[in-house]
């Protein structure tokens, strides 16, 4: 009786089990399944040992993980997951605003008729069918309609690119679109109907993970429809999503999501237009003018330029909200005082930014508006449309010399730049483009988040104010504690996380020891270094920490706001480098362990 019971109810999925298998998941597929989804996860993942012969989870999991060098079964792991509930025309309302908003919207922009959708998550195939139908009833003949359509699930993607359904799946299609779209089956496949080739053909169905690191699927988008999908990740997952969503959605792009979702504290990039429809947002404080080789229509008037030049730089330094209008925008700015008027631009307040980024980005440097405003065109004034080369080397050369970074070197050619200027992270780059009719644009990049952890509030609210006053930082929070530090980690996932040493209830080292086995992380020691905090300090860099800075004087000295601009750089260098303990260094000739750490403090 005993072993019929267990027979009847399957295997066990134990603790531990739960945890491999839900990971394992997550991992492959971005999907998070709650304790809630344990009698779901072990039905379903069931199924997989029965075909496969296992008789335990145990079993399956050593095959996964050691057993599957294909990676196949992860594969038929996650389509047993998917949950892939679906309908033609699911929320109407988004097929009605596709209709009478999106489509006159296409017309009435002129230029291009070609209309690209992504369908990410399209299961069966009904979704992007009821785009593809909506699409091709309602644009006019000689438009290209593109629908891409992407999901996990292998399996649904086979039947998807069938287009077989069963009659009764299709009674939310107009009978008259039935009619004209579907072929009817007969004898054997009596009670189905086939999407047309026609139709099919609009149609490019293709297997796709949302949370694999890259995506090789091109932008410029107008509708993504990303419905029902993301109530399944975390929110991390989602934000991360939306992101990339926004990065290949068109400037008068559409987003479409699920009646039951929102990006309410999820995403900032998009603005509701209302049933659950959203357009970008443009990038705030990203300013760029584009530059072409040969005529530029950007400012209506054709204006004729010879070469394409780092001068563009200085122009985007000094003016972020220029659109081109003519050569004032080329030249280099004319000698002025500190703060004076920089030239022909009409922004004075800009020459005192320009400073402000020279001295935030290299303290020791002169302020970097300066040698701007003494450059001048090489040979005086320069004829109508001529820039020279000599000026692009004077500007890339100075930013350099004031430690603002530049990316990208090209000077001109047959193509031209598209060169931007981001105010929030002293960033100047160039794009190279072919032709343009108007403004290139592109966001911003995400500031390091960071979370200070200190026993004293006066230490926590002095390195708060410094690193918040820095462009391209943000303080998420702050903590008294390593518990209250833990907490925090989970709820606010900063990037980067400052760390006391001598606090309460926990120490830092313990702390910083615990946080890399558990959730390895950026970690900038902030410390007293005394001759013992020295030794301190080296042990937490075999740790793990990446850096440490001393603690600043809760006094506004010269030696703080110093330590304060090394704290700033530290941080704001961390993100994207590996966590991996740092080598102890090894002294210096001459120097002493405590001059080597940093100050003694009183």
């Amino acid at each position: 009786m005993v072993e019929n019971t267990i027979e009847s109810s399957g295997p066990a999925l134990g603790d531990a089990e739960f945890e491999v298998l839900r990971r394992l998941v997550h991992e492959a597929a971005g999907i998070a399944l709650s304790p809630a989804k344990r009698q779901l996860l072990t039905s379903r993942v069931a199924r997989r040992l029965r075909a496969l012969g296992y008789q335990t989870f145990a079993e399956y999991i050593r095959y996964v993980t050691h057993s599957d060098p294909t990676g196949d079964e992860r594969q038929q792991l996650v389509n047993c997951i998917t949950t892939n509930k679906t309908d033609f025309f699911r929320e109407p309302h988004h097929f009605e605003f596709l209709r009478d908003k999106a489509v006159p919207h296409w017309l009435a922009r002129g230029g291009s008729r070609r209309v690209r959708v992504w369908s990410a998550g399209c299961s069966i195939g009904m979704e992007p069918y009821s785009i593809a139908l909506t699409l091709r009833e309602h644009l006019p003949a000689g438009f290209q309609v593109e629908v891409l359509a992407t999901d996990i699930d292998t399996e649904v993607l086979a039947r998807a690119a069938r287009g077989v359904y069963g009659r009764a799946d299709c009674e939310p299609v107009p009978p008259a679109w039935l009619q004209k779209h579907f072929l009817r089956g007969t004898g054997a496949n009596a009670g189905r109907v086939q999407v047309r080739s026609e139709v099919r053909r609009l149609v490019t169905f293709r297997q796709f993970n949302l949370n694999q690191p890259a995506w090789d699927v091109p932008g410029g988008f107008d509708a993504v429809f990303c419905r029902n999908v993301v109530i399944y990740f975390d929110r991390r997952t989602q934000q991360h999503l939306f992101d990339r969503f926004a990065d290949r959605l068109a400037d008068d792009g559409f987003l479409f999501i699920g009646h039951s979702e929102n990006l309410h504290g999820v995403s900032t990039r998009f603005a509701p237009l209302g049933g659950t429809v959203y357009r970008p947002v443009p990038a705030a404080g990203a300013a760029e003018v584009p530059v072409i080789a040969g005529e530029l229509f950007a400012a209506g008037t054709p204006v004729t330029v010879r070469t394409v030049v780092g001068s563009c730089v200085a122009a985007c330094l000094f003016d972020p909200v220029a659109r081109v209008g003519g050569m004032n925008h080329f030249l280099l700015p004319g000698a002025a005082p500190p703060g004076g008027d920089p030239g022909r631009f009409g922004v004075p307040a800009m020459g005192l930014l320009v400073d402000r980024l020279g001295a935030r980005s290299r303290r020791a440097a002169p302020p970097a508006g300066e040698g701007l405003r003494r450059g001048r065109m090489v040979g005086g004034a320069a004829p109508h449309g001529a820039i020279g080369a000599e000026n692009a080397r004077f500007v890339l050369s100075y930013l350099d010399a004031a430690g603002i970074p530049v990316d990208g070197r090209a000077l001109g050619g047959t193509t031209g730049l598209a060169v931007r200027f981001q105010p929030h992270t002293g960033r100047v780059g160039e794009n190279t483009v072919r032709r343009c009719a108007g403004r290139f644009r592109r966001g911003l990049v995400k500031p390091v988040k960071v979370l200070v952890v200190d026993d004293s509030a006066l230490m926590r609210q002095l390195l708060a104010q410094i690193l918040q006053s820095a462009p391209g930082v943000q303080v998420v929070g702050s903590a008294a504690d390593p518990y209250a530090a833990w907490e925090k980690i989970h709820e606010l996932e900063p990037d980067v996380l400052t760390l006391d040493v001598e606090m309460p209830r926990m120490d830092g080292l313990t702390f910083l020891r615990k946080l890399m086995t558990a959730r390895p992380m950026p970690v900038v020691m902030v410390s007293s270094l005394t001759e013992a905090g020295c030794e301190t300090t080296l042990k937490a860099l075999e740790l793990g920490a990446v850096d440490f800075v001393t603690k600043p004087k809760l006094d506004l000295t010269a030696g703080t706001l110093e330590l304060a601009g090394e704290l700033v750089d530290k941080v704001r260098g961390r993100p994207g480098r590996g966590c991996a303990p740092a080598a102890p260094r090894s002294p210096r000739s001459g120097r002493s362990p405590r001059s080597r750490c940093g100050r003694r403090t009183r």
